[in-house]
């Protein structure tokens, strides 16, 4: 091409060479691989959250020491439910059918009590109302009714206890409509006069 006169000529830049193709099949794979990864992630942490305290219900489990007085305690066993009717007998369960508990924790405390061996057997019931709760102290609170089992009687066994309360010395006690029911027997299974540690033992229920 002929320049003309006075005029500057500019030639355009040559065209870049084409780079290699962009692999884009690697590129999907590695967002499915870390969207995979984020999924397994938040499942993991979901599940680590859901967990809560290690008590698990139907589970028996072990944890904390604790001092009446009068006796010097371990919990030797605990576990939740939420059904009560399946975890009481007599006119207690018949109570519990027609109003249901909101949840159910019970324990079992082995110690020593003026040197003598002891099992305490604690039970808390929660309710739907305060009238709930009040109705079933005054219908746990009568011989012959029946009671909520405590866990013992389910065959739960605990180092040194008996198999079975059967002269248990008892104390009951309502908060609002929750209701602790507290059984106090010696190791041996003749205990009897150990209704000052059962009311003092009230204040494990929660």
């Amino acid at each position: 091409m002929r320049a003309v006169p006075g005029t500057a000529v500019f030639a355009p830049p040559p065209a870049a060479a084409p780079g290699p193709a962009r692999p884009r099949w690697r590129a999907a794979h590695a967002m499915v691989a870390a969207a995979v990864l984020i999924v397994a992630v938040l499942a993991v942490v979901g599940l680590w959250a859901a967990s809560g305290p290690d008590v698990t219900p139907g589970r028996p489990s072990a944890g904390r020491s604790a001092t009446v007085p009068g006796a010097e305690l371990s919990e030797r066993a605990a576990r939740d439910d939420t059904d009560c009717a399946a975890h009481s007998y007599g006119r207690v369960r018949a109570f519990f059918t027609t109003h249901p508990c909101t949840s159910l924790h019970r324990a079992l405390f082995t110690g020593t009590s003026s040197g003598t061996p002891v099992v305490i057997a604690v039970s808390t019931v929660s309710m739907a109302t305060e009238r709930d709760a009040a109705d079933l102290q005054r219908l746990a609170d009568s011989d012959g009714t029946g009671n909520v089992s405590d866990l013992l009687r389910e065959g739960v066994t605990v180092p040194g206890g008996p198999a079975r309360l059967h002269n248990a010395s008892y104390a009951s006690q309502r908060h609002g409509p929750a209701l602790v029911i507290v059984e106090a027997d010696t190791a041996s299974g003749a205990g009897s006069g150990l209704t000052p540690l059962a009311k003092a033992a009230l204040r494990l229920g929660g």
